[in-house]
């Protein structure tokens, strides 16, 4: 969580990958209703808000005041610009073939797809040893957007596991995986190793704070996005359910009865705010009897990600 598809959809991205105060870079020219090109391709501009509906993602300044919305794949940091499309050394179409890890995720991996619902897969790619050398750098993400595909160069997508974000996680115990390399297969055989308590802090603050800014719209007779509300509980049953087992839920056929109504406008607002509370105090409870560790085990991650590094210096 709409973009017309489960990739672009808002609350299938519940971590923004982008801050407000990012300087970012156009990727499409920006026209007005007639055609008149506005600001062209290649522009510079300042994220000065992250969106709350979609296909709006983030709200972009420009210099001479301007601003309107862009959607992910059509703007970049200009961080990273280099290493996207000038490069001549590791041009972006060739570094998927470095991937790791390859999953199914979105409301396929949920089991909460519909008719509209489309394909939408995630993963890893090891960049090259020799690119961290370069005047260039890496890309922290790339992307097939026609395939809806998503791939994270390794040691970004170990930051955000490590700090619990939903993403990460669901990619590494998705119920679809693949492994395309020694080092996909040492980073899944310690997933749990990203598992702790900062589950619940990362889970329940976005998902609050969600709420909220979600409520705060619909008082101004927004029109309701059931969808986005379902990922949003959808989000606490998965936190509970991690807390409980020490194992992330990704797949919630167990949960059907209670998300798909939600999906389809069945279910009244002032119900679905008492699923809330009450799956938020299911939260509190299972996370002061979880078993899972105050932090995640930095050394292990940081034991497999060293390895990685040294296995790219040698291809």
């Amino acid at each position: 969580m709409d973009y017309g598809s489960e990739y672009d959809d808002f609350m299938e991205h519940p971590t923004w990958l982008h801050a407000v105060g990012t300087y970012v870079v156009t990727l499409v020219d920006l026209t007005n209703d007639i055609g008149r090109v506005l600001h062209p391709r290649g522009a510079v501009g300042v994220l000065v808000r992250q969106g709350l509906n979609p296909p709006d993602s983030y709200r972009v300044r420009f210099v001479d005041g301007y601003e309107t919305w862009l959607r992910e794949h059509e703007l970049m940091p200009i961080s990273s610009v280099s290493s996207r499309e000038i490069d001549p050394a590791d041009p972006v179409d060739e570094l998927f073939d470095r991937a790791i890890i390859r999953s199914l995720t979105g409301s396929h991996a949920y089991k909460l797809a519909d008719a509209e619902s489309r394909i939408e897969h995630r993963g890893v790619y090891l960049a090259k040893g020799t690119s961290f050398w370069s005047l260039f750098g890496v890309p922290e993400q790339i992307e097939k957007h026609a395939e809806r595909e998503s791939f994270l160069e390794l040691q970004r997508f170990m930051v955000m596991a490590l700090k619990a974000q939903p993403p990460a996680l669901e990619c590494l115990y998705s119920p679809a995986l693949e492994t395309f390399s020694e080092i996909g297969e040492q980073l899944v055989a310690i997933r749990s190793s990203f598992l702790s308590k900062l589950v619940f802090n990362t889970y329940h603050e976005y998902v609050s704070s969600q709420f909220s800014r979600l409520f705060s719209t619909l008082r101004r007779g927004r029109e309701i996005p059931w969808k986005r509300l379902m990922h949003l509980v959808r989000l606490l049953f998965s936190g509970v359910a991690t807390l409980k087992s020490s194992e992330v839920l990704v797949d919630m056929t167990d949960y059907l009865d209670d998300l798909m109504p939600i999906r389809h406008g069945e279910v009244g607002l002032d119900e679905i705010d008492r699923l809330r509370l009450e799956l938020q105090r299911a939260f509190r409870y299972e996370f002061e009897r979880t078993k899972l560790p105050d932090r995640p085990n930095y050394a292990e991650a940081n034991k497999v990600l060293m390895a990685a590094r040294f296995a790219a210096l040698k291809d």
